[in-house]
C-alpha cells in the first residue's frame, strides 16, 4: 500500500492525463491439496506338518485386504505336529509406525475329556461330542504349543513362497526355549511396534513403505510352532482359538505413536502412575522406553492398585528407576489380575531412611491374586548398612508377601521369562543371631500365604555379595570389623512370614539358578539357588523340575523343622563349581557352598526325587 500511495501523489502533481492507478496481476491457479495414502496388505503364507497324514487341516496363502483372510484351521493335531505362518506387510505410498497385536488373544477349550485326559487333567469342562469348541478357558494346549518367532525375509529365489523354506531369517527375537503359544499371545494382547528395518542396533524404526502392493521393503514376521513329543494326554481333544492383527498409523509428523490395541500409551517424559491413577480396572497402558519421547527414564515408584497391564510398546524395554529415598519399593501391587510384562525395573538412590536398610525391586501384597511379571529385566538392586542401629540390611528383586495370619493370601502368581541379577547387599556378616548381622539378597521370595505360584524360565544370577567383590558401595564399618558382604544370599526363597505357614503347591521350572564367575550366588554363610524354609507343608502339588542349579538346594522346611520333602524331578541339571554337571549329594549344613548339592540338616533326606 505505501508504494501504491507515492505512485499516485506523483502522478496528480505531474497533471498527466489517467486518474488509474497502475497495477499488475498474476495468478497462482489450479491449486489442489490431495491427502497422500496409507494402504496396509499382508501377504500371508500358512503351513501344517503332520507327518504325511490327511487331516481336515485348513491352510492357505494370500493377500489380507479389508480386514478379511481365510482360516488357519489344523485338525487332529498329535504330539510331534508342526506349522509355519508367515506375514508379509506393505505400507504402499508411505512410511508408517507398524503394531502388531491380538484383539481376542488366545482362548483355550478342553472340548470335554477322554478317559485317558480325566486320569491326569482335573480341570474338566466342555463336552466331548457336541461338535463345536466348548469349555472355553479349562483347556491346556496354548501353553503345550512350543513357538518361535523372528523377522524373515522371502528368500531369493522364493518368488512363490509355499513355507518356511522359502524363507531366510534377518533377526530372531530369541524367545526362551520354553516360549508358548500363551506366552506369545499374552503379548501380542497388549500390543506390539513392529521394527522398520529388524535391527535392533538401531533401535525401534518407521516401517519403510512400499510403492505398490507388490513389493516388499519391510521385514517379514514368522510364527513357527510345534507341540513336542513329550506333550502328555492332557492336552487330548483341547483346541485353540487365535487372531492377529496388523495396524498401521501415520510416521510423518507422528514420533510418538500411539499403540492401537492399548487405553494409554506412555512416552518417556511422561508418567507411568499418572496413567495408573487415570486407568479403568482391566486397562492395556503401553509403555515406550529407548529414543522416544525424551529418552529419559521413568524416575518414580509404582503404585499398582487396580487390575490392569502394564507392557513395553517395542523392543525397547522402558526403565523405572525408583528413588529408594522415597519408598524402598520400585513397583508395589495391591490388586487382583496385575500384568506386568518387558520392564526393566532398578534403584537409583540411597538406600532409604527406614529402621532396615532395604530394597525390593517389585513387591506383591497380600490379596493380588493372578499376579504376572514376564519378560521383564530386575536388575542392579544394592543396598547398604549404613549404621550399626540398622536391624537388617535386605535386596529382593521380586517378592510376594503375605505375612500374619489375618493377612489376604496371595493366589496363583506366575514369574515367567525374567532376568533378576546383580542383587546384592552389605552388612554385618557375623554368624550369629543379633538382628544386625541379618544381611539377604534375594532373587525371588515367596513369604508367607502364597499359593500355586509358578516361577518359570527366569535366569536369577548374580545374587549377594562377599568381600572383595567390586561393590557399588562403600565398606561398612562396625567397631573394628570391616563388613563388607552379603550373611545369606537366596536365589529362590520360600519360607514362612510372621504367623503365617510356608508357602504351598509352588512350581520352579526351566530357571537358570545362579553359575559361576560373576552369575555365581555368593555370600558368607551358605550360597542357596532355592531355600525352603519356615514351619507348614508345601503342599502336595509342589514341584522343581527342569532347572539348571549351580548352588545347593536347602529344605530347612524337610530339616530342622521336621517338615515334608521337597519335591525334585529328574529333569533338573546340576552343576558344580566350575561349571560342570554332577549328579547332587546329600552334604551337611557346613558344605552350602560346594556347588549344585543338597543340604541334609537331619541326617537323612529331606528330598523326593533326587538323588
Amino acid at each position: 500500500m505505501g508504494a501504491t500511495a507515492a505512485v499516485g501523489v506523483a502522478g496528480a502533481g505531474a497533471g498527466v492525463g489517467t486518474s488509474a492507478l497502475f497495477s499488475d496481476e498474476e495468478s497462482f491457479e489450479d491449486n489442489e491439496i490431495q491427502a497422500g495414502e496409507l494402504d496396509l496388505v499382508v501377504d500371508y503364507v500358512t503351513t501344517v506338518t503332520q507327518d504325511g497324514v490327511s487331516t481336515d487341516s485348513t491352510t492357505n496363502d494370500g493377500m489380507i485386504q479389508g480386514g478379511e483372510s481365510v482360516p488357519y484351521q489344523i485338525a487332529d493335531v498329535k504330539p510331534g505336529d508342526s506349522g509355519f505362518l508367515a506375514f508379509c506387510p506393505k505400507i504402499v505410498d508411505n512410511e508408517g509406525w507398524l503394531f502388531v497385536g491380538s484383539d481376542g488373544g488366545v482362548t483355550d477349550y478342553e472340548n470335554g475329556q477322554t478317559e485317558p485326559e480325566g486320569d491326569v487333567d482335573p480341570s474338566g469342562g466342555g463336552d466331548l461330542d457336541n461338535g463345536t469348541n466348548d469349555g472355553a478357558g479349562a483347556g491346556e494346549l496354548s501353553e503345550a504349543i512350543q513357538v518361535d518367532v523372528e523377522y524373515c525375509e522371502v528368500a531369493d529365489d522364493g518368488d512363490e513362497p509355499s513355507g518356511p523354506e522359502d524363507y531366510n531369517t534377518v533377526h530372531d527375537f530369541n524367545n526362551p526355549a520354553d516360549y508358548t503359544l500363551a506366552d506369545l499371545f499374552k503379548e501380542l494382547e497388549s500390543g506390539f511396534l513392529l521394527d522398520g528395518d529388524a535391527d535392533p542396533a538401531d533401535g525401534t524404526t518407521e516401517y519403510p513403505s512400499s510403492p505398490d502392493q507388490s513389493t516388499q521393503n519391510g521385514p517379514c514376521l514368522c510364527i513357527s510352532w510345534e507341540l513336542p513329543t513329550e506333550v502328555g494326554n492332557e492336552v487330548q481333544s483341547d483346541a485353540v482359538e487365535f487372531d492377529i492383527t496388523f495396524a498401521a498409523r501415520q510416521w510423518r509428523n507422528n514420533p510418538n505413536p500411539e499403540n492401537p490395541f492399548a487405553a494409554t500409551t506412555v512416552y518417556p517424559g511422561d508418567s507411568i502412575q499418572s496413567a495408573i491413577d487415570s486407568a479403568s480396572d482391566d486397562d492395556v497402558i503401553s509403555v515406550f522406553g529407548g529414543n522416544f519421547g525424551d529418552g529419559s527414564d521413568y524416575a518414580e515408584e509404582l503404585d499398582v492398585d487396580k487390575p490392569l497391564t502394564l507392557a513395553r510398546a517395542s523392543a525397547e524395554r522402558p526403565t523405572i528407576a525408583a528413588d529408594a529415598q522415597n519408598v524402598n519399593r520400585a513397583v508395589t501391587v495391591d490388586a487382583t489380575n496385575v500384568i506386568l510384562d518387558g520392564l526393566d525395573v532398578t534403584f537409583s538412590g540411597g538406600a532409604g531412611s527406614s529402621s532396615n536398610a532395604e530394597k525390593y525391586g517389585v513387591v506383591v501384597r497380600g490379596g493380588a491374586d493372578n499376579f504376572t511379571l514376564c519378560n521383564s529385566v530386575v536388575r542392579d538392586i544394592t543396598t547398604e548398612q549404613t549404621s550399626a542401629g540398622q536391624n537388617a540390611t535386605r535386596s529382593t528383586g521380586v517378592v510376594m508377601r503375605a505375612p500374619g495370619t489375618g493377612s489376604s493370601s496371595i493366589g496363583s502368581a506366575t514369574v515367567r521369562h525374567n532376568t533378576i541379577t546383580n542383587i546384592e547387599c552389605v552388612g554385618s556378616t557375623e554368624n550369629n543371631t543379633n538382628q544386625d548381622s541379618d544381611s539377604k539378597a534375594k532373587g525371588v521370595a515367596l513369604n508367607g500365604n502364597v499359593d500355586d505360584a509358578v516361577v518359570s524360565g527366569n535366569e536369577i544370577i548374580d545374587i549377594g555379595a562377599t568381600s572383595g567383590d567390586d561393590l557399588t558401595v562403600a565398606e561398612f564399618s562396625y567397631g573394628s570389623t570391616s563388613l563388607d558382604g552379603t550373611d545369606k544370599p537366596r536365589g529362590i526363597s520360600i519360607v514362612q512370614a510372621g504367623g503365617t505357614r510356608a508357602p504351598e503347591n509352588f512350581i520352579i521350572e526351566n530357571n537358570v539358578l545362579g553359575g559361576t564367575g560373576s552369575d555365581a550366588i555368593k555370600g558368607l554363610y551358605g550360597q542357596p539357588a532355592i531355600f525352603i524354609g519356615g514351619d507348614g507343608g508345601m503342599g502336595s502339588d509342589h514341584d522343581v523340575r527342569g532347572n539348571d542349579i549351580f548352588h545347593p538346594i536347602d529344605n530347612l522346611n524337610g530339616g530342622l523343622n521336621s517338615g515334608p520333602a521337597l519335591n525334585l524331578n529328574g529333569e533338573n541339571t546340576y552343576y558344580d563349581t566350575s561349571g560342570g554337571t554332577i549328579s547332587p549329594s546329600l552334604v551337611p549344613a557346613d558344605a552350602d557352598e560346594d556347588g549344585g548339592n543338597l543340604i541334609d540338616r537331619a541326617g537323612g533326606s529331606e528330598y523326593n526325587g533326587q538323588p
